[in-house]
């Protein structure tokens, strides 16, 4: 029923060449993906799945270095011909290519006991099957480096657009500080001491294991594998100047030149991946950062859209998806990925028709990710944070229900983490919030100061004033954990903390609700009221300014559970609100810049405010305009493109309809589906199906057919036809079309 569009030639045709033409810089906010290329072998599977990647929007694709060399030459001339195709593939595309490479000392030379001994190894045990390695030894910085110089070196050699420009160095290992002196084997713990006298976090002599904690443990601090990553990444500057560097706050925080990065399990619950944005961004500043929709557990089309959407609410500057092969073209030709079951024809067909179901499920939110990244990136890229916003003085793992509670409630915050980090940026704040009840002397004294100079400081219950110094005046008490659970006394007489109760989603969301009510509450009583704001609880609301102008990002997040069991069944709904844009300016105007109409506002006691619906798991870009100022940023979005010369004719099933499209080539395209309208006799036709626009199984396509098989015998029929795109706008209604 359904056919491609033209040849399988890689020709990048008229329409890639303006929106993701080879030469073209990509937009704000890269669109990563992780693990592609899984299942590429020869030069028409790595160009198949190019095209694929570029479709869905992606401008740069993470490939593993599993390749195995010795003295600095692939052991295999097969894999080396996949590089070469697959950097000719990238390059054509205009893609850029990033390269995992992992903590990887296999070989290094020498016994445990001797590497043991040398200070190679941190602990005086071999430490089993991955022994901890001492990221500061130079034996291990060298071994390391050395082999990475020689990786990309190999891999230079068949990237002749020059492509490979982004690095993700290492994973997974924590390197961790031993808990004990007494676990340090002497010559390990003397070069780490070295590194920190180095640093000046030690005097000379000195061997204070707190400081050297705090040092390894530190996100900024020098410690830890700081060291190890900076020879790396400077040896990879000499031979990729442009070359950007990613590391996962998760295993390691040591950034060097690059930018941070984490992933998160969306688990039916697209906030797990704002939290952990939120906890990045506070971890990583003044590092970009960067973050994952993850797309294996939980992650279906609605929670994939609002996650992403959330994310970049949030501030995050670039997006990346990992377990894509579940999603992968050349999946089909091997179905039994990571499947330990008996191989039948049956089981295979099986599992196929379920690779198919997850592309259609997933497929359209990376690629409207994507579309949107293309249309809008540079906006989301420029814009800043509008302010007022709160400084929130608190752990970077802790609290998830009190961040929780401010961004449902509309509470623009920005968590400070270091002592550096707050002496550096707290005096620009006017309301000051602690989740910890001591703070150091010195933010105390920074406390007392803001208070004098008019700022609102709240204070949880139990706050403790450092000893000699004056309690804050006017300080406003506030309860960051007044929902989780309250330490018990175990049978041991030491505090405990009982197990918060599993809740079902609509009991989360209740919960949720309860959190922002709570802390808006609060704030709105302390004076803290945001120059954006909503009482409605199932959107969340970003605050930005671009170019003088005042910007809602508006997210829907109420969604729909099939029998309230949440997870993959999780559902968007359509989501009525109101703004409240608390200006008193007269002859103020709101644009959404989407569509570009001007939207209607109604006179309040607080400013102005304005009637919103927000699609199911979508989104609403306002701009606040002044009566004299004009809006310069991005422009209304394009419609989806009009369908050429629609035929419609009798078959024995039904009728056919079938049209052309005003383009060369599929990959890029603007057509996500296609609404069909049918009326009996001449009538005016209404929607009678909504059909995919895209072939997603193989190299994948553009559709140009659609059987009506409702169609009865004898019955003359009217057809209108009209394309919609990932960004959901519609296209022009073809001319009528008449079949007998």
């Amino acid at each position: 029923m359904y056919k491609t569009l033209g040849t399988l030639s890689f020709l990048l045709g008229l329409l890639l060449g303006t929106a993701f033409g080879a030469e073209t810089e990509p937009p704000g906010v890269p669109y990563l993906i992780w693990d592609g290329h899984r299942f590429a072998r020869t030069p028409e599977d790595c160009r198949r799945d190019v095209r694929w990647y570029r479709d869905l929007g992606f401008t740069h694709s993470l490939i593993g270095a599993n390749l195995r060399f010795e003295n600095g030459k692939s052991k295999s001339a097969e894999m080396d011909g996949q590089l070469t195709a697959l950097f000719a593939a990238f390059d054509e595309a205009g893609l850029y290519a990033g390269l995992r490479f992992p903590w990887d000392f296999d070989a290094f030379p020498g016994t445990p006991e001797e590497r043991i001994a040398s200070g190679v190894q941190l602990a005086k045990n071999a430490g089993g099957t991955h022994p901890t390695y001492n990221p500061m030894h130079p034996d291990v910085i060298a071994y390391y480096t050395e082999a990475f110089d020689r990786t990309i070196a190999h891999y230079l050699k068949h990237d002749e657009g020059k492509r490979l420009q982004w690095f993700l160095i290492g994973t997974e290992r924590t390197w961790g500080f031993p808990k004990s002196a007494d676990e340090w084997h002497p010559q390990a713990f003397e070069v780490v001491c070295r590194a920190a006298r180095e640093d000046g976090v030690l005097k000379e002599g000195e061997s204070d294991f707190a400081k050297l904690s705090d040092w390894w443990n530190g996100a900024h601090g020098h410690g830890r594998d700081w060291r190890l990553r900076k020879s790396v990444e400077d040896t990879i500057l000499k031979q990729i100047p442009k070359a950007e560097f990613f590391v996962d706050p998760n295993w390691a925080v040591k950034i060097v030149h690059g930018f941070g990065g984490d992933w998160t399990y969306i688990d039916g619950d697209p906030k797990n991946i704002a939290f952990a944005v939120l906890r990045l961004e506070a971890q990583c500043r003044p590092a970009p950062t960067i973050h994952s929709t993850q797309l294996i557990r939980g992650s279906y089309h609605d929670c994939i859209l609002e996650s992403n959407l959330l994310s970049i609410c949030m501030g995050a500057d670039r997006l990346y998806h990992w377990g894509v092969h579940t999603l992968e073209p050349g999946h089909e030709a091997n179905p039994y990925y990571r499947q330990k079951i008996e191989k039948t024809p049956e089981a295979e067909a099986r599992l196929i028709e379920e690779l198919r179901a997850k592309r259609r499920e997933k497929e359209p939110a990376l690629r409207a990710t994507g579309r949107l990244l293309r249309d809008r990136g540079n906006l989301f890229r420029d814009w800043k944070p509008a302010g007022p916003r709160i400084a929130l003085l608190t752990g970077v793992y802790g609290g998830t229900e009190t961040l929780h509670g401010l961004m449902a409630g509309h509470l623009p915050f920005d968590i400070l983490r270091e002592q550096s980090d707050r002496r550096a940026n707290l005096k620009t704040y006017r309301c000051i919030a602690s989740a910890k009840t001591q703070v150091s002397p010195a933010d105390y004294a920074d406390l007392l100061e803001l208070e004098r100079l008019g700022a609102t400081i709240l204070i949880p219950p139990g706050f403790q004033v450092p000893e000699g110094q004056p309690a804050l005046a006017k300080a406003v008490v506030w309860e960051p954990e007044f929902m989780l659970p309250k330490p018990v006394t175990g049978a041991d007489g030491k505090p405990k903390t009982p197990k918060a109760p599993a809740l079902s989603p609509s009991e989360k969301r209740t919960q949720s609700h309860l959190w922002a009510k709570t802390f808006r509450e609060t704030f709105h009583g302390a004076n803290f009221k945001p120059y954006l704001d909503s009482e409605n609880f199932d959107a969340v609301l970003g605050a930005f300014e671009y170019r003088g102008v005042q910007v809602a990002f508006v997210v829907n997040d109420l969604r729909k559970s099939n029998g309230d069991a949440g997870g993959p069944e999780s559902r968007g709904v359509d989501n009525e609100l109101e703004l409240l844009i608390r200006d008193e300016r007269e002859g103020l105007r709101a644009r959404d810049i989407e569509s570009g109409e001007e939207l209607t506002l109604a006179k309040s006691s607080e400013g102005w405010r304005v009637k919103l619906t927000v699609p199911a798991a979508w989104y609403r870009l306002i701009a606040i305009l002044g009566p004299n100022e004009q809006w310069t940023g991005p422009k209304p979005l394009a419609q989806g493109p009009d369908l050429l010369e629609p035929t419609a004719t009798r078959e024995a099933a039904g009728v056919k309809l079938a049209w052309k499209l005003p383009f060369a080539d599929w990959m890029g395209c603007d057509i996500e589906r296609y609404e069909v309208l049918r009326a009996e006799g001449d009538a005016e036709p209404v929607s009678l199906a909504v059909i995919p626009g895209r072939i997603m199984a193989g190299p994948g396509g553009v559709v140009t057919e659609y059987l009506d098989t409702t169609a009865q015998a004898g019955q003359a029929y009217s057809y209108r036809l009209r394309t919609l795109t990932p960004l959901r706008q519609m296209g022009a209604l073809t001319n009528v079309i008449r079949v007998k």
